[in-house]
């Protein structure tokens, strides 16, 4: 086996395995002491085939060099992290756009049942951000996209939309004024 083949089958382990462990790590459920237990066993379980293959590697080669070492057990390692790191941040930035559109989404359910109480909580929710957020703009945008998404058969969808088209509007008009009160100054 040729040294680019050895390194290649390395990493090509340390990548879909590094995956799975991510996913299977998410799926779990129960207290945290038992997540914490079972997520060290699928991390443990998920580096055996790259360790395995490793020492494979290392016993054709025969060479007992620490470098050599760190080159193959890098070569299954880097791949590996950077899959994990990878799929977290996936899962993060997934996390986050959804915990940002419940507000949206509540309010949506509100019109189903009092448009006026949404129409309050919407405007509530929208004043806490002069001191909250900088940019409810691309809130509101992730906000449109997601209930386009998910709500697309709702026939209230269309008056959603315009309702927040609306204030994406307002917004970024308040947002010109001050910018040029500001520069007025």
């Amino acid at each position: 086996m040729s040294p680019l083949f050895q390194y290649a089958s390395l990493a090509a382990i340390g990548i879909p395995t590094a995956l799975g462990a991510h996913r299977l790590s998410a799926s779990l459920r129960g207290s945290i002491t038992r997540q914490l237990i079972l997520r060290s066993f699928i991390e443990g379980f998920a580096l055996l085939p790259g360790i395995a293959l490793a020492g494979f590697v290392l016993g054709q080669r025969g060479s007992t060099n620490v470098f050599d070492m760190l080159r193959v057990g890098g070569a299954f390692i880097l791949p590996y992290a950077a899959a994990r790191i990878a799929a977290y941040r996936s899962s993060v930035s997934h996390s986050l756009r959804r915990e940002n559109t419940v507000p949206f989404t509540h309010w949506f359910e509100l019109l189903h049942t009092n448009a006026a109480a949404a129409d309050q909580f919407l405007t509530a929710y929208l004043a806490q951000y002069d001191g909250r957020r900088a940019n409810p703009v691309s809130e509101i945008h992730a906000a449109c996209a997601f209930l386009e998404q998910t709500q697309a058969s709702d026939p209230l969808l269309p008056a959603a939309l315009d309702r927040l088209r609306a204030e994406i509007a307002r917004l970024e008009l308040a947002r010109a004024r001050l910018a040029s009160s500001k520069g007025l100054r």
